[in-house]
């Protein structure tokens, strides 16, 4: 976790987490640069759409789909946790809802942390500030 200190404000915010993170992920950087305002669409039909999800069957189709995404779907929602927790309370909500299907989660769920991930890396540098 990172503070910066000035005399109007002081800044909590994990930047140097979210690099080093973002540094082992290279498929992150596929991701369009746009302004993102949001980590996922949040809107009626995709919340929906991700709870209605239907995950793969078998362990088989399961990895396939990893190996599909090109990453591991717990490890990546246990590094999202660690900022939600300390310097971004604005992903909680979309960390808690993706964090319910870690057992099985479909393809939906993948698109949507890879988008919320992707959002972290455009937000890296904002934090909690304290005037």
């Amino acid at each position: 976790m990172d503070i910066d200190q000035t005399t109007f404000f002081i800044k909590i915010h994990c930047t140097k987490y979210l690099k080093k993170m973002m540094q082992s992920h290279s498929w992150v950087q596929t991701h369009p640069k746009a302004h993102m305002a949001l980590p996922f669409p949040s809107d009626a039909n995709s919340l929906v759409k991700l709870i209605q999800c239907v995950p793969p069957h078998t362990q088989e189709h399961q990895q396939d789909l990893e190996k599909r995404m090109g990453f591991k779907y717990r490890h990546v929602m246990g590094e999202v946790m660690y900022p939600m927790v300390k310097c971004c309370p604005d992903i909680s909500t979309h960390t808690i809802l993706l964090s319910q299907h870690m057992n099985q989660p479909g393809e939906d769920h993948y698109i949507a942390l890879w988008h919320l991930v992707a959002y972290l890396s455009h937000t890296i540098s904002e934090g909690i500030y304290y005037w």
